[in-house]
């Protein structure tokens, strides 16, 4: 058993330009956690100012190992997420949302408290802050990246785990953390496109999360259409879901330049 002392944690951000967001987020990460989590801020091409903003507050942070990864392409969410796995060296990895403001203590300690106990998927209150072990990515394989940008492929992750047996713990989040638009961003990000936000009015992943798992979820379309605010959540366990293909783990996109061995086969 790995001890709350010595468990080594990489907290990964993805980020497409909202620098302002993104250094509250990492500055108030820094104040708010223990050394042994290092930063990974994953960019999915973001602008050239704020790359360069994002690596001058690398240099404010000199006592924590951050590092930046600059994207030669526009990643999805999805990618970025799977990039971060593929470079992260931690048994334990950590995502969060780049306008998530960690506000007091005790959010690293909490995944500390289940990874130690046995957990291997911990969210607080949601996931705007959650994370898992590297065994899952193993036993369940990667994020999705069938989905493109916009919602659903975190409930496809969380049934796939309880499909294998693994069963996320959620952590009340006790003021340790804050995330969420203002009400009329919110709806105007079910309406239109809102520069460097995952678009909420696209049916595209709702088309790929129906077309593994069929369930009672009627889908978000409708209840955009009618200008509802508050959408019905997705499932998120196998109980409530029943598989319609099987899953495909091919390797991250990122990793088709990474040269493969003679007769070796996708997910292999």
């Amino acid at each position: 058993m790995i001890g709350i002392e010595v468990m080594q944690m990489t907290l990964v951000w993805s980020f497409r330009n909202r620098v302002t967001e993104l250094e509250a987020s990492v500055t108030s990460a820094h104040k708010t956690c223990g050394d042994q989590i290092d930063f990974l801020l994953v960019d999915a091409n973001s602008s050239l100012e704020t790359i360069q903003s994002v690596q001058l507050l690398r240099q404010r942070i000199p006592t924590r190992n951050i590092r930046v990864v600059e994207s030669f392409r526009r990643t999805t969410l999805v990618q970025a997420w799977n990039l971060g796995l593929m470079l992260s060296t931690s048994p334990f990895i950590i995502f969060a949302s780049s306008d998530t403001y960690f506000k007091a203590p005790g959010w690293a300690n909490a995944f500390r408290d289940n990874f130690t106990t046995g957990a291997h998927y911990v969210l607080i209150e949601n996931h705007a802050l959650f994370a898992i072990s590297r065994t899952l990515t193993e036993r369940i394989g990667w994020f999705d990246e069938a989905f493109g940008n916009g919602p659903h492929f975190d409930p496809d992750f969380m049934i796939r785990s309880t499909e294998a047996g693994v069963n996320p713990m959620v952590s009340e989040n006790k003021g340790w953390y804050s995330h969420g638009d203002d009400p009329k961003v919110t709806a105007l990000r079910l309406n239109t496109e809102v520069p460097d936000r995952l678009p909420m009015n696209t049916f595209q992943n709702e088309e790929i999360f129906k077309s593994k798992w069929s369930s009672k979820w009627m889908g978000w379309k409708d209840s955009i259409h009618r200008g509802e605010l508050h959408l019905p959540h997705p499932p998120t366990n196998i109980r409530d879901v029943i598989r319609l293909r099987p899953e495909v783990n091919w390797h991250p996109s990122f990793s088709s330049a990474i040269p493969r061995l003679p007769n070796s086969t996708p997910g292999s």
